[in-house]
């Protein structure tokens, strides 16, 4: 009924009818993307609370100007710092550090 590739990708199978076969292939990474602070809802006045829209901020759609003032903060944790250097690097972009007495 349902056969599972060694790479990770999934093909499921159903037979209907002896003469029918349906076959959904699922491929990808399956991950989330990396976040660049934490998802937030969009009040609205009259809107339920359940149906507010959720807005997300992952690094891939934060502007670069944005990721080097992150890294260029004294007060930014080593962990999210080096996500911003890692997405930099994922768009191709050099980063040339330059000490603070030379500015």
């Amino acid at each position: 009924m349902s056969v599972a590739s060694p790479n990770g990708d999934w093909a499921v199978q159903y037979e209907t009818d002896c003469t029918l076969i349906l076959t959904i292939l699922f491929t990808g990474g399956g991950t989330m993307p990396a976040k660049f602070k934490p998802s937030q809802k969009v009040y609205k006045r009259g809107v339920p609370t359940s149906q507010l829209p959720t807005q997300h901020f992952y690094l891939k759609n934060t502007p670069k100007e944005e990721l080097f003032a992150e890294i260029n903060k004294s007060s930014v944790k080593p962990k999210q710092r080096q996500k911003c250097l890692n997405e930099l690097a994922r768009r191709g972009i050099q980063v040339q550090w330059v000490s603070k007495e030379s500015v």
